[in-house]
């Protein structure tokens, strides 16, 4: 059996390269007959003080305490303790700056609206499979780990099917670990029901209020997730290719 190889701050220091660690020795992850297993321990990058709560099969269960922080991602792909950054947030806000990576000072809001983005820590993992990385840090890319060269050598094969840079809203290339939506939630969905209020006015001469019913409906009905946000998606591309078609018979 290989010894441990053990994996600190000096090795990890931006969240690709943590997410290969938490996704290739994921339990549900098959794995070379040759692996070699890790303790990883990270400090919070802001307080210096406290363990990062990572899951267990890629940590020492001991080393973890009381004054463990949750993890925290941001969209640079730096990570820190969440009761840390939500500090720093406050701290900002009371500054009157615009809160920003207390690493490489990315500002932390939507690129035109200039909302604020929303933080949120990484829940503790599990062993079940359904409780993968990626569905609680988007754009979390999957690994497995390759067969090793040698005794404690570990190598990474990628295994995510989505390209790794992504085009926002904008139109803008982004490489960051997570891509920064042009606007939040809240003001994608006010632009895109004016989008359908205009379509259906302007070219077939709908009524919008029975829609904005719906809309309610679906937000009362899915309070919490982007239903209704991938409903106005939906209807707007709709609409969108019955106004080319209509265009192209004009």
């Amino acid at each position: 059996m290989p010894t441990m190889r053990h994996v600190t701050d000096a090795d990890i220091g931006y969240w690709p390269d943590l997410a290969k660690y938490i996704t290739a020795y994921a339990p549900y992850t098959p794995k070379p007959e040759n692996w070699t297993p890790v303790h990883i321990s990270l400090e919070c990058l802001v307080c210096r003080s406290g363990q990062l709560k990572l899951p267990s099969w890629v940590t020492d269960p001991d080393k973890m305490t009381e004054s463990s922080e949750e993890l925290c991602v941001l969209p640079c792909g730096h990570f820190l303790g969440f009761d840390c950054m939500q500090m720093c947030v406050a701290q900002s806000e009371a500054d009157g700056r615009t809160p920003s990576c207390p690493k490489c000072r990315l500002e932390l809001t939507y690129t035109k609206c200039k909302h604020e983005i929303p933080l949120r820590a990484v829940p503790e993992l599990d062993a079940d499979p359904r409780n993968v990385v990626q569905n609680q840090v988007p754009y979390a890319r999957t690994h497995r780990l390759r067969e090793a060269g040698s005794e404690n050598d570990i190598r990474f094969k990628d295994t995510a099917t989505w390209n790794d840079r992504h085009i926002d809203g904008t139109g803008e290339t982004v490489a960051y670990s997570v891509v920064i939506g042009s606007h939040c939630q809240s003001c994608e969905k006010e632009l895109l029901l004016k989008k359908l209020s205009d379509l259906w006015h302007t070219f077939f001469r709908r009524d919008i209020s029975a829609f904005k019913d719906d809309l309610a409906g679906y937000e009362a009905a899915y309070s919490g997730d982007e239903h209704g946000t991938n409903e106005l998606r939906r209807l707007v591309g709709t609409n969108w290719s019955r106004l080319q078609d209509k265009l192209a018979q004009w």
